[in-house]
C-alpha cells in the first residue's frame, strides 16, 4: 500500500483512516506490515510520482516555512504534518458530537491548536474549504485553553506538558475531541495519539498511525464511528484477552 500523502489525507478521509487496512484482524500486524510503503524512488511519507512529489513538497515547504511560529516546538516535516492534519480532519468526520456542542445548525466545526504549533501552514491548507458533517472547518490557535472554548477538537502540543493536568481538567465533561503525539499525554487522558511507525530494520519513519482512548471519549459524551476505530493502530481499553490499557 502506498504511503499516505498529505494531499490524499485531506482529500480522501476514508483512505486516510484505512491506514494499513481497516479490518480488526489486521490491526495486530500493522507495526510489522509495510503500511504506506513508498516507492523506492519516492521520499518517505509520500505516495505519488517522484517528480510530482518533489515539486509538491517544494511548494508546500515554502508556504510552511513562511508561516511557522517563531517559538514553535520542533516542527513536523511537511509531509508528516500533512498526514497528521489529514487525520485530524478525518477524526471530525467520524465523530458524533452531542447536539449541544454546536450553537446552531450552521455553526462551523473548529479545530484548535494549543501551544507551540508543529503544523505550520499545513493544517490550514488541509482544512481550507473543507466540509465536515455539513459544516465548514476552521482552525484556531491559542496559548491558553480558555481561548479555545468554541473548539470541537483540540490538538495539545508538547509545549503544554507542565500544564496538561490543568488543561484536561478544564476540558473535563466538555464534548471536545483531544489529540496529541506523546505517550505521556495519551496516558493522562488525551483521546487520540499519533504514532510514527518505524521500519524494524532501518529504523526509518515508515508510516503515521493513531491510537484511540474510547473510555475518555465516552466520558466527554463523544462517540466514534466503527470505521475509524477499525483503522486505528490500537483502541483502548483493550479487551481482557488483549491486555491492559495504558
Amino acid at each position: 500500500m502506498a504511503l499516505l500523502s498529505p494531499h490524499s489525507a485531506g482529500e480522501n478521509v476514508e483512505d486516510a483512516l484505512a491506514v494499513g487496512g481497516a479490518r480488526p484482524s489486521d490491526r495486530r500486524n500493522v507495526g510489522e506490515a509495510a503500511a504506506f510503503q513508498p516507492p523506492s524512488s519516492c521520499p518517505a511519507f509520500c505516495g505519488v510520482n517522484a517528480g510530482l512529489c518533489a515539486l509538491w513538497l517544494t511548494l508546500l515547504a515554502w508556504a510552511w516555512l513562511g508561516a511557522a511560529p517563531v517559538h514553535a516546538q520542533p516542527a513536523y516535516s511537511v509531509t508528516e504534518a500533512g498526514v497528521k492534519a489529514g487525520y485530524l480532519l478525518g477524526f471530525t468526520r467520524y465523530t458524533d458530537w452531542p447536539t449541544n456542542a454546536f450553537t446552531n445548525a450552521a455553526a462551523p466545526l473548529v479545530i484548535g491548536v494549543l501551544g507551540d504549533d508543529p503544523f505550520g501552514a499545513t493544517l490550514d491548507q488541509t482544512v481550507l474549504k473543507k466540509i465536515s458533517q455539513g459544516r465548514p472547518v476552521f482552525v484556531r490557535r491559542a496559548r491558553e485553553v480558555a481561548a479555545l472554548e468554541e473548539c470541537h477538537a483540540i490538538f495539545i502540543c508538547r509545549s503544554e506538558q507542565a500544564r496538561l493536568p490543568a488543561i484536561l481538567a478544564a476540558l473535563r465533561d466538555r464534548p471536545v475531541l483531544t489529540a496529541c503525539d506523546t505517550d505521556a499525554f495519551f496516558e493522562q487522558g488525551v483521546m487520540f495519539k499519533f504514532t510514527v511507525v518505524l521500519n524494524p530494520e532501518t529504523k526509518v519513519k515508515e508510516s503515521v498511525r493513531f491510537e484511540v482512548r474510547r473510555d475518555v471519549a465516552a466520558q466527554a459524551g463523544l462517540k466514534f464511528d466503527s470505521r475509524m476505530l477499525d483503522a486505528a493502530l490500537q483502541v483502548w481499553p483493550k479487551r481482557e484477552k488483549e491486555g491492559k490499557r495504558p
